[in-house]
């Protein structure tokens, strides 16, 4: 019996100086210790995990930016609608240029059974969809649809040949 007694005694008297040590700080100094225990007491027990107070704020001002964000997309698209009126006309060579080198690549070329079910035909996947020999893409590249033909895929090296079939503006001026 007196040796669960001493050893509780022990316990506690250890128990007492870590506590002690703890409110001091590392460095024994009282003050840090007071200012660690003070920052730690403004979080509310009752908070969600992950809230910080002042988020609101940050939430606002985030929300503020992009509505700014917004809006210079929308002067953009604005001022890019007005030069493309100013371009009516035939779709030039140039626009079907600027295109072609826009046009996204494919990202992978395999074999695949065609939509007939019958046969299998190399099919590329362009911008995330599927392409097989004789589909055609349609792209929009400054206020122009453009459509090509896919005439043929290689896998090796991968590419696709390609033919313009046509090219209309998407705004007239009577919009």
């Amino acid at each position: 019996m007196i040796k669960h007694v001493c050893c509780f005694l022990i316990s506690a008297v250890c128990a007492i100086a870590f506590i002690s040590y703890a409110q001091m700080g590392s460095d024994g100094n009282a003050e840090v210790a007071t200012e660690a225990s003070a920052d730690s007491s403004i979080r509310d027990p009752f908070w969600p995990v992950g809230y910080e107070p002042g988020a609101e704020e940050e939430a606002r001002r985030l929300e503020e930016a992009d509505a700014a964000r917004r809006k210079k997309e929308a002067e953009a698209a604005r001022r890019m609608r007005e030069s493309a009126l100013s371009r009516v006309g035939p779709v030039t060579e140039q626009e079907w240029e600027a295109a072609e080198k826009n046009l996204p690549r494919q990202s992978s070329v395999f074999k695949a059974t065609k939509p007939d079910g019958n046969t299998q035909d190399f099919k590329m996947i362009l911008d995330g969809k599927g392409y097989f020999a004789g589909d055609n893409i349609c792209f929009t590249n400054d206020i122009v649809e453009f459509v090509w033909k896919i005439d043929s895929i290689s896998f090796s090296p991968a590419r696709f040949e390609k033919t313009r079939v046509s090219a209309k503006r998407i705004i007239s001026p009577n919009n």
